[in-house]
């Protein structure tokens, strides 16, 4: 595996990648976990024949900052851009929550571009949902004691126990360092203000009805977005499901359980790649 630069017309992108040839994978992480989500997988691809690259999306983690408010359509645009700097035609693409808006609107806007999709988890929202995304609240002012410092941990905190209600990983000396890159992934986007009201205005709906790509839909027990499973299903007649039971095995610090999520994901990106 090996850290990279790649240059796009918005900026430069930090990425993991891994494998040399084969058809590619790209994955694009879960919000604001960043390329670390998967850490364990991109070695276990390359293993597999594939070459696999998981960007930094914009305004996180090795990337450059966005300098104006991004929508999907600026997200999926990016993913293009990416497959274009590194001379790929087309790649299975692996996305989960906001990044599988941005994975569909690429696959509708762009089928040539994608292989398959993999949505792992999809947010597709009620009204009343979208409509509390558009009235996200800013972030904590800045402030002489570091108290905004503090809300922002907080912030961070309670994320990640939507995964892990023990808060057992928020303990783990081992997770120290993956902590520490997820709170200043939150600060660096001002604990994305500016994202969430782009969540809330895509047409994920209407624009999973238009992908004509194989899809691989997952969920799991834990996932915030589970509700969204069967409906994902039933507006995507190309997708087959799968839902892991307990935690989902990426939402975790230190890469999760990669070897139980490649367990259901390798065979079908296998499939899909004539690999």
């Amino acid at each position: 595996m090996r850290r990279m630069l790649i240059d796009t017309p918005h900026g430069v992108l930090g990425a993991l990648g891994a494998g040399d040839a084969g058809p590619a994978v790209l994955l694009l992480p879960q919000s604001p976990l960043g390329s670390r989500q998967y850490v364990r997988v991109l070695p276990r691809l390359a293993a597999a024949g594939f070459r696999a690259i998981a960007p930094d999306l914009m305004g996180y983690g090795d990337s450059d900052p966005r300098q104006r408010h991004w929508s999907i359509e600026d997200f999926a645009g990016l993913a293009r851009d990416v497959l274009d700097r590194l001379g790929i035609t087309s790649a299975v693409v692996v996305a989960g929550h906001f990044a599988a808006q941005a994975a569909i609107e690429l696959a509708a806007s762009a089928p040539q571009r994608v292989v398959a999709l993999v949505l792992d988890g999809t947010p597709l929202y009620a009204t009343e949902i979208r409509e509390r995304l558009r009235a996200a609240p800013p972030p904590p002012p800045a402030s002489d004691d570091g108290s905004h410092a503090a809300e922002m941990w907080r912030r961070t905190t309670a994320f990640l126990k939507a995964w892990d209600p023990s808060g057992a990983s928020l303990r783990e000396p081992g997770t120290a360092g993956a902590l520490r890159a997820l709170y200043f992934n939150f600060v660096r986007t001002n604990y994305e203000p500016a994202v969430t009201p782009a969540i809330a205005a895509h047409d994920t709906a209407g624009r999973l009805q238009l992908v004509s790509r194989p899809v691989l839909a997952l969920t799991a027990d834990g996932d915030s977005l589970k509700g969204c499973h069967e409906q994902v299903l039933a507006l995507c007649p190309r997708a087959r499901g799968h839902r892991f039971t307990g935690r989902h095995p990426l939402q975790a610090l230190d890469g999760g359980d990669a070897d139980r999520w490649l367990e259901v994901v390798l065979p079908f990106i296998a499939a899909q790649a004539g690999a």
